[in-house]
């Protein structure tokens, strides 16, 4: 990824395109799993496209290998996009845009520090996807108010 982005820069191609080829690099070897709370983490880190991108580069590569565990490999791979497909057609929070709650929301209850709201609601994200709390707005803000700190 390193020597990917060194190369992609002297080629003067656009940031945006750079750090999603070098996401793409790093991520390619990542064995994921079937499951519904790792997959939510891997789509709040990287996004619902560069996850697509990622399961078609991941294909490409398992398939250009020995015939080793291939099935299984498909196979597991087959069932990880067919979760996160699942997760993003149902509309399943995982990531602070979907999130019922927002930095206003904080402000209103007497949070003041946009570094406090930020962690502030990264937790709340990490208790939806986790399934610990319900994404609704009301369970997010008693929990906020109760659990954190607002300086």
């Amino acid at each position: 990824a390193a020597m990917a982005e060194e190369i992609l820069r002297r080629l003067c191609l656009p940031s945006a395109f750079i750090r999603e080829v070098c996401t793409l690099i790093r991520y390619h070897d990542e064995r994921m799993k079937p499951e519904t709370v790792s997959l939510k983490q891997y789509l709040n880190l990287l996004g619902a496209d560069v996850m697509e991108k990622l399961y078609h580069i991941q294909r490409a590569d398992i398939t250009a290998q020995s015939m080793y565990m291939r099935k299984e490999k498909l196979e597991n791979l087959e069932a990880v996009h067919a979760e996160v497909e699942r997760i993003v057609e149902m509309g399943e929070c995982y990531s602070l845009r979907q999130l019922a709650v927002s930095g206003s929301d904080l402000l209103h209850m007497g949070y003041h520090s946009g570094e406090v709201i930020g962690n502030t609601l990264e937790a709340l994200l990490d208790k939806v996807i986790t399934g610990e709390l319900p994404n609704k707005k009301d369970a997010l803000l008693l929990y906020a108010r109760t659990a954190f700190d607002k300086a």
